[in-house]
């Protein structure tokens, strides 16, 4: 039933939620030259339920595209820093899913995930986009070869 899902969703994130923002940054993709739009992701407490203070770090991953050339499945993002919730910024060219994983000071952690859109940007999903994601994948893993 939804009604536990929800509830457990709030007891398994300790009330603490990811969510984001995304503006357009006026540059374009150098290897595409598609516009892109500058991302924060960043946790936040729900009401006064949850409690920064009990995270020890945030662990986000962006999928392939982001540091590709650190590693053929892209990088992820640690933030150990609480001060702006957590945030971390990166810029891309169109919308992406963001997986995270929050880990407590208790040793615990969770997994959360969000779907960072720029609805409000005034974006057009192009279907050239998906060419071009192949041909970067192609291109750049070629560059993280021995």
């Amino acid at each position: 039933m939804l009604f536990e899902k929800r509830h457990k969703s709030y007891r398994e994130n300790k009330n603490l939620f990811l969510v984001h923002r995304s503006r357009p940054s006026g540059q374009f993709h150098p290897f595409n030259k598609l516009p892109t739009y500058d991302i924060t992701v960043y946790l936040l407490s729900h009401k006064n339920f949850g409690h920064l203070n009990d995270v020890r770090e945030v662990q986000y991953y962006f999928g392939q595209h982001f540091g590709l050339k650190k590693n053929e499945y892209g990088t992820t993002f640690v933030v150990k820093n609480g001060t702006d919730n957590f945030a971390v910024k990166t810029n891309a060219y169109g919308p992406t899913l963001c997986e995270a994983r929050i880990v407590f000071h208790d040793g615990s952690e969770t997994s959360v995930s969000r779907y960072l859109d720029f609805e409000g940007t005034g974006y057009r999903f192009s279907i050239v986009t998906n060419a071009l994601d192949v041909e970067k994948i192609q291109s750049r893993a070629e560059e993280v070869q021995p």
